[in-house]
C-alpha cells in the first residue's frame, strides 16, 4: 500500500490529500477537483438539459443521454494511470453528471451541467451509487418544478446528502445549509466560504504560516486540521468535530513514511492558503468597499508586510490551478526537510 500511496502523492499531492480520508475510514467517498481531465462535452449536456426542460425529449431519453456520457467517460478512465494506482488501494472512480449547481447563491434555477468524479472505497460502490441516484432524482425534481422554494428545498437536500456521503461533520453541514439559505433568501452577505476566510484572518493564520514553515512542520496550528478537504467549509475553524477528522487522517499516516505526514500537513496548509488568497482577491477587486465582508477582511489585508503581499500578488491568478496546488505541496514538503 505504501508504494501505491507514494505513487499517488508523486502524481497528484492534492488527490493524495483527499484520498487519505477514505484510507483512514472517516469517509467512503471524496470529491477531488481537476484531477481527471476527460472531455465531458458539457455543451452536449447543456443542450440535452434544455431539450428536456422544453419537453423536446422525455425523461427516459434525458436519462439515457446522461448515462451515455457517464459510460463513455468511465471507459476512457480505464487506461488512466491515477485510477490504476487507486485500484491497488481498493479505491475506484465514478463519473457523475450533475445538472444543477447546488452551491451558487441564486434564487433562480442554476442550470450548470458538469461532470464530477466521485472517488470511493470499492467495497462501498453499491451504497455510493444509491446516494448518487437519489441526487439525480432530486435534480430532475428541480428541473420539473416551477416553484423557486421547492427548487431551493431540493438543492439544500442535495447539499446535505452529498455532505454526509463525503463524511463531513453534521454541525458543519447544517451551518453550511443555514448560511446558504440565508444568503439566497435574505441576501445575507457572509457565505460559508467567506466565513472561513474571516476565521483564518482573525486567527492570524498568515503569521502562523511562517512559524510552521520555520519549524519544518513540527509546530502546527490545531485549527488547520479543520480544513481536511479542498471542498469543505467547517462551521468554524475551531470546530472540534472537523479538527478530529483531520487528526484521524494524520494519525493514520503516523506509521508510514514521515513524508506522508508532512505531505498531509502541507495539504492542510495549502487549503488555508487557498482561502486567504481568495479573500485577498476579493479585497483588491471589490468595488463595494463599504460591504460588511470587505470591511472585516480589509483590516487584515491593508496591513500586510511587503513580503507577504508579494506572495499573495504572485499567487492570486494561479491559486485555483491544480498544478500550482500540487507544486505548493511538493515544495512545502521539500522545504520541511531542510
Amino acid at each position: 500500500m505504501n508504494l501505491n500511496l507514494k505513487n499517488v502523492f508523486s502524481i497528484n499531492p492534492i488527490l493524495f490529500f483527499e484520498v487519505v480520508r477514505i484510507l483512514a475510514n472517516v469517509a467512503v467517498c471524496v470529491l477531488p477537483q481537476q484531477v481527471f481531465n476527460v472531455n465531458s462535452d458539457n455543451l452536449h449536456l447543456l443542450n440535452t438539459t434544455f431539450s428536456y426542460i422544453s419537453r423536446s425529449i422525455n425523461m427516459q431519453k434525458f436519462k439515457e443521454e446522461i448515462n451515455n456520457v457517464e459510460n463513455r467517460i468511465s471507459n476512457t478512465l480505464e487506461d488512466n494511470n491515477i485510477k490504476k494506482e487507486l485500484k491497488e488501494l481498493g479505491i475506484d472512480v465514478i463519473p457523475f453528471c450533475t445538472i444543477v449547481d447546488k452551491i451558487i447563491s441564486s434564487k433562480e434555477m442554476p442550470i450548470f451541467p458538469n461532470v464530477q468524479y466521485y472517488v470511493y472505497k470499492t467495497e462501498e460502490e453499491d451504497f455510493v451509487k444509491k446516494i448518487l441516484e437519489k441526487i439525480r432524482k432530486m435534480e430532475i425534481e428541480i428541473l420539473n418544478s416551477k416553484n423557486i422554494k421547492s427548487q431551493l428545498k431540493n438543492r439544500l437536500k442535495i447539499i446535505k446528502l452529498e455532505g454526509e456521503l463525503l463524511g463531513y461533520p453534521k454541525c458543519c453541514i447544517n451551518e453550511f445549509i443555514k448560511l446558504k439559505k440565508k444568503n439566497i433568501l435574505e441576501g445575507y452577505k457572509v457565505t460559508p466560504e467567506k466565513k472561513v476566510i474571516i476565521d483564518l484572518l482573525n486567527s492570524k493564520m498568515l503569521e502562523e504560516f511562517q512559524k510552521i514553515i520555520e519549524s519544518s512542520l513540527s509546530y502546527f496550528n490545531e485549527s488547520l486540521y479543520s480544513l481536511f478537504s479542498m471542498n469543505f467549509y467547517p462551521c468554524s475553524i475551531a470546530c472540534r468535530n472537523a479538527i478530529e477528522v483531520g487528526k484521524i487522517c494524520e494519525e493514520y499516516l503516523d506509521n508510514m513514511e514521515n513524508a506522508f505526514k508532512k505531505g498531509y500537513r502541507c495539504g492542510l496548509l495549502f487549503n488555508a492558503f487557498y482561502h486567504i488568497v481568495t479573500g485577498y482577491n476579493s479585497y483588491i477587486t471589490s468595488k463595494n468597499k463599504d460591504s460588511s465582508y470587505i470591511r472585516q477582511i480589509s483590516k487584515h489585508y491593508c496591513k500586510l508586510k511587503p513580503e507577504i503581499k508579494e506572495i499573495l500578488d504572485a499567487s492570486k491568478n494561479v491559486i485555483t490551478n491544480l498544478h500550482f496546488g500540487n507544486a505548493f505541496i511538493k515544495n512545502c514538503v521539500e522545504r520541511s526537510k531542510m
